[in-house]
């Protein structure tokens, strides 16, 4: 079953790019069924990986201020993959990307700030930063926006941790 729900999580990456079968998808529950893939299989690496690309697209505000439905529980889910997948850095890499995603309606930044996404932000800096560049800067992007700085001492304090 597994297979099944990543491949429905991979059919909505291409549909989300466009305007209209974005929003077909978010007014029939889309997101909600990625959100229900992820939830049963959070340790299938395929659902949790095709599941956070499919996010992608769907959490990108199309007009100012647009809010997706069930912001915690996207965040909830996001970190949770990043968290248990975090020695896959292309999973990771498009993790941040939706967070990236969300921090681009600073109506999310308070609900990004309790979630505890800075320190998984920096440990995906620390560990793939160096070699994955889009990783980089979109980690870098969302905690310049929420934090008003990347915070590059937290990320050298946080490899000293890593390293112990």
């Amino acid at each position: 079953m597994p297979g099944i729900q990543a491949m429905a999580c991979w059919s909505l990456v291409n549909f989300a790019l466009s305007s209209t079968c974005k929003t077909l998808l978010v007014e029939k529950k889309g997101v909600d069924r990625v959100l229900r893939a992820m939830e049963t299989h959070p340790n299938e690496l395929q659902v949790q990986f095709r599941g956070l690309f499919a996010l992608i697209n769907l959490v990108a505000p199309d007009t100012p201020g647009q809010q997706p439905d069930n912001l915690e529980i996207i965040i909830e889910r996001v970190l949770t993959a990043m968290y248990n997948f975090m020695h896959q850095p292309m999973l990771v890499n498009r993790g941040c990307l939706v967070l990236q995603n969300l921090s681009l309606n600073d109506l999310n930044y308070a609900h990004l700030k309790r979630s505890g996404a800075k320190e998984l932000l920096l440990q995906a800096l620390v560990k793939h930063g160096v070699s994955d560049s889009m990783l980089k800067q979109s980690a870098r992007a969302t905690m310049m926006r929420l934090y008003g700085e990347d915070d590059l001492s937290e990320i050298g304090r946080a490899s000293c941790r890593e390293r112990v």
